[in-house]
């Protein structure tokens, strides 16, 4: 019986103090550094997830910035490809413009191949011309082309080419005159003309290639005469001046 209450106390009091011991806190050196160390733990791994949050945005944007310099390059791109496109536009409407102009003047040379040049004057406007001057046929009978000045005695070539050129003066009897052709001042031809007893007319031709602008001209170079030396009338004698185009 003795035995029996015993043990019973013995139970109870194991009991008992294992209940004061599971309630007592604990607040150990131990505890308060585990503690700690969970807490660095929690902080590491937040400032991790910061770091790898962080790292992510910086890619976002470095990827922003590629896209952007991406599409900045491809304008640049397109804007020298607008800038080369126009700039062949430019030199292929400029050649289509001088191709123009050069058919437009091929078709006009063309035209005016086609328009007969041609002229005739006759009777001096002075029968004692002096050395150097000019001798001016005043009197205009053809002038197809316009390129005979009857004030100046001069032809003006209209357009390019070959052309045939002639004179037919009628020296007094027993005078003498030296004349011929002159292009631009430059002598073509020089004659000596001596008029005879039966009252002879003298003629002389020359042909010459001309450009346009060109200057004809037929000028007295010497001669021992001051007094009239041209014979000429208007009913039998004629002195006379012509020329024409015939080659273009």
């Amino acid at each position: 019986m003795t035995a029996k209450y015993g043990h019973l106390i013995i139970v109870l009091y194991l009991t008992v103090s294992g209940r004061y011991v599971q309630s007592e806190p604990s607040c150990s050196k131990y505890d308060f550094e585990e503690k700690l160390l969970e807490k660095m733990v929690r902080i590491e791994f937040q400032m991790e997830q910061y770091k790898t949050q962080m790292e992510d945005s910086l890619k976002k944007l470095d990827n922003v910035k590629n896209d952007f310099d991406k599409k900045v390059i491809d304008t640049e791109e397109k804007i020298q490809e607008m800038m080369t496109d126009m700039n062949n536009t430019v030199i292929t409407n400029a050649n289509f413009i001088k191709n123009l102009i050069q058919n437009v003047d091929e078709i006009n040379a063309k035209e005016a191949a086609r328009t007969p040049v041609m002229f005739k004057a006759v009777m001096l406007a002075d029968t004692t011309p002096s050395i150097g001057k000019t001798l001016i046929f005043k009197k205009i009978l053809d002038n197809l082309g316009s390129g005979y000045n009857g004030n100046t005695g001069v032809f003006t070539v209209p357009i390019n080419g070959s052309y045939i050129f002639g004179m037919t003066i009628c020296p007094v009897n027993g005078l003498g005159i030296v004349a011929g052709f002159e292009v631009d001042g430059n002598r073509a031809t020089v004659q000596a003309y001596y008029g005879g007893p039966g009252h002879e007319c003298f003629s002389t031709t020359t042909t010459e290639s001309l450009t346009q602008g060109q200057r004809v001209s037929v000028k007295r170079f010497g001669g021992y005469s001051t007094s009239v030396t041209i014979d000429q009338s208007d009913l039998y004698r004629w002195s006379m001046l012509y020329g024409a185009l015939i080659h273009a």
